[in-house]
Order: C-alpha cells, then structure tokens, then sequence
C-alpha cells in the first residue's frame, strides 16, 4: 500500500492557492499576448496579398 501523505497546514495550502494563481493568472495573459500577435501578423499578411 502507499503510504499516507502528511497532512498539509493552513499556511501551506494558502501558499499552494497563491501559487496556482500566479500560473493561472500567467498562462491567460500569455494567451492574450500570442492571440494579439497572431492577430497583426494576420493582418499583415493579408494586408500584402491585397496590395500583391
């Protein structure tokens, strides 16, 4: 059998929400950043083949 895993405080569960968080928040804003490039580079692509 597996043993148990030590109970985790309230102190260390306040860490691992803040924590997770920080990624969540991180991951959505790079999201946003990669769809606002996509975005212009699309545009300028299009943008050549209508002026081609």
């Amino acid at each position: 059998m597996k043993p148990s895993s030590p109970a985790i405080d309230a102190a260390s569960t306040d860490l691992i929400r803040r924590v997770r968080e920080i990624v969540l928040s991180a991951r959505a804003l790079t999201a946003r950043s990669i769809n606002t490039v996509q975005v212009s580079m699309n545009f300028s692509i299009g943008q050549r083949i209508v002026e081609y």
